[in-house]
């Protein structure tokens, strides 16, 4: 027997807050790589030296951290939409 009831609000509330920060993780990178020093430029400091690699590594954690709440993100909105929640 399937379920047709409607999703329980829990479960649709953390799929939304999850494709809401994946959304958010991937406008920081494409920030972080469309302007690389926007967070030195905007804070003053600069604790790479002028290396890069702070740009590089912000732009590597945030790209993960998009990707990661991604997939969750789309998990959740297939439990919703499989399960009903």
């Amino acid at each position: 027997m399937t379920s047709t009831s409607a999703p329980h609000r829990p479960q649709v509330v953390r799929a939304i807050l999850r494709t809401i920060a994946a959304a958010a993780f991937a406008a920081l990178t494409i920030a972080f790589l469309v302007e690389p020093t926007w967070l030195e430029g905007a804070t003053g400091a600069e604790p790479d030296g002028g290396s890069g690699a702070l740009e590089l590594t912000l732009v590597l954690v945030a790209g993960v951290a998009a990707l990661a709440t991604s997939v969750g993100a789309g998990l959740a909105w297939r439990r919703v939409l499989t399960t009903g929640g």
